[in-house]
Parts: C-alpha cells; sequence; structure tokens
C-alpha cells in the first residue's frame, strides 16, 4: 500500500488552522483502515518519504500570492479543501491559492465545490466525502438519563 504524509500548514502561527484537526485524524484514520502507513508531516516525516496530503493550503501562500520563501510542496501532493466554495456568489476569491496548484489534485468533501473548482478552470478535483470513524470517538458513552412518565414532585 502506499505511504501518505498528512500536513496542516499554519500551525502555530494561524489561530484558525486547529479547525482542520479533526478532518486530518478523521482522513488518517480511514486510510489507515484502508492499509495505507500515514504520518502527520513534520520534517522527519517528510524525509521519509510519502504523498502530501494538504490542508490550510492557503496558508502558504503570502499576501501577493507567491508560495512563501521556504514551501516546497511536491508535484505529487493533494490539496484537501475545505472553504464552503457554494457559500459565497464569487468562489475564485477562496480559489486564488488554488489556481497556484492548479495541476495537483485537489480533494473536496462538497459535489457542488468540485463543479464551482472546475468552472474556475481547477479540473483535477474528487469528491471525497468526509465520513464516520470509530477512532474518532473521544467522548464515552454514557448510561440512557431516567426518564420519567410525568415530572416529578417536588
Amino acid at each position: 500500500m502506499s505511504r501518505y504524509l498528512i500536513g496542516i500548514t499554519g500551525m502555530g502561527t494561524n489561530p484558525h488552522v486547529p479547525c482542520f484537526l479533526d478532518a486530518a485524524k478523521a482522513l488518517a484514520a480511514a486510510l489507515r483502515r484502508l492499509g495505507h502507513d500515514v504520518a502527520y508531516a513534520d520534517t522527519e516525516e517528510r524525509a521519509k518519504g510519502g504523498r502530501l496530503i494538504i490542508f490550510g493550503s492557503g496558508n502558504l501562500l503570502q499576501a501577493d500570492g507567491a508560495l512563501g520563501p521556504s514551501e516546497v510542496i511536491p508535484d505529487d501532493a493533494i490539496i484537501f479543501n475545505s472553504e464552503q466554495l457554494a457559500a459565497v456568489k464569487d468562489p475564485s476569491y477562496f480559489l486564488q491559492g488554488y489556481l497556484k496548484f492548479r495541476n495537483m489534485h485537489v480533494w473536496d468533501y462538497s459535489q457542488v465545490n468540485i463543479a464551482a473548482m472546475k468552472k474556475l478552470g481547477i479540473e483535477r478535483a474528487v469528491h471525497v466525502p468526509l465520513g464516520y470513524v470509530p477512532e474518532m470517538t473521544s467522548i464515552t458513552n454514557l448510561p440512557p438519563l431516567r426518564t420519567y412518565s410525568r415530572w416529578p414532585e417536588a
């Protein structure tokens, strides 16, 4: 099977970036269930190789739209989009960064988003719906609450 590296850009520098954690963890668990080797893309793991899946790719770009000086994106990297493109009249604002990655694969949770991307020339967008994996269960089930057929007397 394949080896995947999951990267979340901007961690520690952007207060909104932790919003990607649950999706990244769920994707990692799902890929492992399919028999793939998965690691988080720190410097040590990237040196071992693997196909990079990037969450928060917009954080790779500087204000002028260029990649940051230390950013090297492999040609086979996968960009995971989580922007709600269907919620805006003109999604091109959100996709400016993706246009830099036009030749890469883009995974998206929404068929509607994929249609918006294709209209803007992003042809390699693939629907990858988010789903449940047992590894994401973090709250222990409690026994059912006692139900009353009528309000208890005070």
